[in-house]
Formats: structure tokens, C-alpha cells, sequence
């Protein structure tokens, strides 16, 4: 009887001990998921700049698609270098002070240009500020004289 209340109480204490979780699964258990948590928030980080960048790609480019379609409006003698400078927004009264852009004109060969030539490479460059320095995006396009 002694023998039998004995197992019996063993059996008991050993089943009780099943029903919890170690310190040490909960110790692991506890960096994994923290781990987890830090990876998903890296990434959302990562996404909104990501989106940013984006955003100031296609603000650019429609920038420099502007000014190309300016170009193309004016006169052929009208078609002329300008410098880097800031670009005004769409009402023509502020500067966007994080985009610059150059226009760039030159004849089909610019190393040796000929006067008489009707034709004219005009770039036009859009520069701006990133995190990491600046970016920049370029279109050309050619403009005929007539």
C-alpha cells in the first residue's frame, strides 16, 4: 500500500509538471517573436521611404516632361541652354526648393556644331535632394527648325 500511494504520488507530480512551460520556452519563445516584430516594423520602415522615393521619381519626371513640352512649344531660336536652377511649381509663383533642373542644347553632333543645321538635341535634366546625396532623371529630345 505504501509502494502503490508512493508511484501514485510520483505519477501525480510528474503529470503536474507537464501542464506549464519552462522558463526556458518562454525564454525562446519571447525572442522569437521578438525578432519577428522588429523584421516586420525594418520592413514597413523600409516601405514608406521606399514610397517616398517614388513619389519624388514621378514628381520628377513629370517636371522634366513639362519643360520638354515647353521647349517644344517655343520657337526653334527660342530653343537655349539654361543653368541649373530651382524649378517654380505649377502656379509659376514658388520655388520647389528640393528639385532643380538644366536644360542642355546642342546640335545632333555637339562636338562640332554646324549653324545651319534645323536640328537641335535639347536635355532636360531634373535633379533633387534623397537621403543618400541626390538623384536625377533626364529626357532628350530632338527639335526641328520649319
Amino acid at each position: 500500500m505504501f509502494l502503490q500511494s508512493k508511484n501514485s504520488a510520483l505519477i501525480q507530480n510528474h503529470q503536474n509538471r507537464k501542464l506549464g512551460f519552462t522558463i526556458l520556452e518562454v525564454l525562446i519563445t519571447t525572442l522569437i517573436v521578438g525578432i519577428s516584430i522588429f523584421a516586420l516594423m525594418e520592413a514597413m520602415n523600409r516601405s514608406i521611404f521606399a514610397s517616398g522615393d517614388v513619389e519624388n521619381y514621378s514628381l520628377a519626371l513629370s517636371l522634366t516632361q513639362r519643360k520638354l513640352e515647353e521647349i517644344k512649344d517655343s520657337s526653334f531660336a527660342g530653343v537655349a541652354d539654361s543653368a541649373r536652377a530651382a524649378i517654380l511649381d505649377i502656379t509659376g509663383t514658388t520655388l520647389l526648393t528640393t528639385f532643380d533642373q538644366e536644360v542642355v542644347v546642342c546640335q545632333p553632333d555637339c562636338a562640332s556644331p554646324d549653324p545651319a543645321s534645323l536640328l537641335k538635341l535639347v536635355t532636360v535634366t531634373t535633379y533633387w535632394t534623397v537621403p543618400k546625396g541626390e538623384s536625377s532623371i533626364s529626357l532628350s529630345t530632338y527639335v526641328v527648325n520649319g
